[in-house]
């Protein structure tokens, strides 16, 4: 006990009289004998705040068990260097092994796609780290990741400038090695949980963790943790930079897995649209870019953005925070990782090989051709969340005409590489099927959005809107019967793929349904019942599939009810049971009363019409 007393005053005093230091001027002589803690504490309190107070104490009362040498950080800068400091041991502490850190990096270059990422750089990042730092995180005292964290934070003053390096060499060694910063071990942290969210709960690595790591959702949010310490030791610097920018990025996506929806993920949205205007990534210079892999790698960046962005305004209802009216980024070439670090002899046969609009000619697909792809699919997006999104103004039938017209003709431009065939399935490489799938799920969803937002603007012929919304379904039926050997790329995803494009086209299908067994003498609309209903019933197992440790477990599981108890309905129509009307506005209560008939009836199909099947009802922005 009087151990413990004295290291709580040594440990008071070295804070205090360090303060005092900065605050008074020449260094102070510092002995054994001096005023207890508490006196010094007394007499200094005037020029200290409240907060500060209370952090010195809980500082003072940390104790290391791992290293009794050194039971503090020794550091000589200010306060604010003392809880960045701190902060940095305790994100350093979420860091896997090297062993697993390694197996986790390999795992996500193989299993997934993001164009932003650079794999050159990005390895060259992982090994710079660990080999600079590797010792002293294996070693896990404190006193030693108190000394990677201070140097961090060293690093993270001296500001990235906006300038264009000279070459991709002089710009990674900028953030890397001896000059690794806050923002690089916050993209590692982030590809490490993306990569456990790719594992399967019952696989080797994760069996093998702590039991409070032994799920992809425990393991992502844990790397999470990692992440949010290294925005935030980032924010301490009033700069931005394009390694930040992908920070964000890669924070932001990895939160998604997390949680679906939230006040949080809009935020987190938020900044890094700011920061991506900030670094004025969603204009090209005027002069040019005089690099070219940083060239590429800037419109890369911003491409995953704004396609980020466009997917986000389309699964909540809001409106999008880039516009394409205000941006004039062109697409990266379809170039491989590799190319763009090629001299610029190889650099010019590559380019020769590419079409007049960007496109690689010899059917190779990589993460730039999938990414060109996806932001023609957002541009598109763009356009109609303007459309549809409008407060007051209605879209006459000639515009969503032209544009549907448009999706057809933007899909069938691109390479047939892209294009999704069923039949493809024996021919092709998981990887790539899963990507085609994917893609034309976009294009099918944007050509949905148009059909509903016709039906909803008073176009009596609601049958196009059917008849895309069968498409989608089956596609994600197809997605679902080839679990199997898309397992390592469809786990990562298919909650998204189910909410965002399987439930509203479910949700269509299941309400004409219900429509046309009510009033069966007004059937006008073609729908092969037998095929829907056992489409739905399909539907149905696809959401029981989705695990607890996905982000839209809970969303599925409403989903779920829904349409079960719609399908219940029509297979074996419930007894007359009175009920009041349900107002559209109101939260969604899925424990839905039997289905009636008369005027209730009409009442219940409107609520069921009104239904956003995406927006989680416990969420309210306005």
């Amino acid at each position: 006990m009087k151990h413990k007393h004295r290291t709580l005053q040594l440990n008071l005093e070295k804070i205090l009289l360090l303060l005092i230091e900065k605050n008074q001027g020449p260094p102070l002589e510092i002995s054994k004998g001096m005023a207890s803690s508490m006196d010094c504490f007394v007499r200094n309190r005037n020029g200290l705040d409240q907060f500060t107070l209370a952090f010195l104490v809980l500082l003072a009362t940390q104790q290391d068990s791992g290293d009794k040498d050194d039971n503090f950080i020794s550091v000589s800068g200010p306060f604010k260097d003392l809880c960045s400091i701190d902060l940095g041991v305790r994100a350093l502490q979420q860091l896997p092994s090297q062993d697993n850190c390694e197996k986790l990096l390999d795992r996500f270059f193989r299993v997934m796609d993001y164009a932003a990422l650079h794999e050159p750089t990005v390895r060259y990042a992982h090994r710079s780290f660990w080999s600079r730092y590797g010792d002293c995180l294996a070693s896990g005292k404190r006193s030693r990741l108190a000394c990677i964290s201070e140097e961090l934070c060293d690093n993270g003053e001296s500001v990235l400038g906006t300038a264009m390096p000279d070459n991709l060499e002089q710009w990674r060694s900028s953030f890397t090695g001896s000059k690794f910063r806050w923002e690089t071990l916050g993209i590692l942290f982030a590809i490490y949980g993306l990569a456990a969210m790719s594992f399967s709960d019952c696989g080797l690595f994760l069996e093998s963790q702590p039991e409070s790591l032994n799920d992809r959702k425990k393991y992502a949010s844990h790397m999470e943790r990692g992440v949010e310490a290294c925005v935030l030791l980032c924010d301490n610097v009033d700069a931005c930079n394009d390694v930040k920018v992908l920070l964000l990025h890669c924070a932001l996506v990895l939160q998604g897995y997390c949680v679906q929806s939230g006040y949080l993920l809009w935020r987190r949205h938020g900044s890094l649209v700011a920061a991506t205007t900030a670094m004025g990534l969603h204009r090209e210079p005027e002069s040019g870019y005089s690099n070219f892999p940083l060239q590429e790698l800037r419109r890369r960046l911003f491409v995953a953005t704004f396609v980020h962005d466009k997917i986000r305004a389309t699964f909540m209802g809001r409106p999008p925070l880039l516009s394409r009216h205000y941006c004039n980024c062109a697409l990266p070439l379809d170039l491989s990782d590799e190319d763009i670090m090629e001299s610029e002899e190889n650099l010019a046969i590559a380019k020769a090989k590419l079409d007049d609009n960007g496109w690689n000619q010899e059917g190779q697909v990589c993460s730039a051709t999938r990414a060109r792809a996806f932001m023609l699919s957002s541009l598109l997006r763009d356009e109609i969340l303007e459309i549809s999104l409008h407060p007051s103004r209605q879209p006459s039938e000639a515009i969503i005409c032209e544009l549907r017209s448009k999706c057809d003709e933007i899909y069938s431009q691109l390479p047939v590489s892209l294009r999704w065939k069923p039949e493809r399935l024996a021919s092709t490489s998981a990887s790539s099927f899963y990507w085609q799938i994917f893609l034309h799920l976009e294009f099918l969803h944007s050509k949905f959005l148009l059909d509903k937002l016709r039906a909803l603007c008073g176009q009596r012929d609601s049958q196009p809107l059917l008849d895309t919304a069968r498409q989608l379904l089956d596609v994600i039926l197809v997605l679902w019967k080839s679990r199997d050997c898309l397992w390592d790329y469809v786990q990562c995803d298919f909650d998204f793929l189910i909410a965002t494009y399987g439930a509203p086209s479910a949700g269509v299908l299941a309400i004409e349904l219900l429509k046309q067994s009510k009033s069966p003498a007004t059937i006008k609309l073609k729908l092969p019942r037998s095929e829907v209903i056992q489409n739905l019933s399909v539907f149905i197992c696809c959401l029981d599939w989705v695990r607890q440790t996905d982000s839209g477990f809970a969303l599925c599981g409403r989903m779920r009810k829904i349409i079960s108890h719609i399908l219940d309905s029509i297979l074996g129509p419930s007894p007359r049971v009175p009920s009041p009307p349900i107002p559209a506005t109101s939260n969604i209560d899925f424990d839905i009363p039997p289905l009636v008939s008369g005027a209730d009836d009409a009442e219940f199909l409107e609520w069921l019409d009104a239904i956003d099947w995406t927006k989680d009802p416990m969420m309210d922005l306005n």
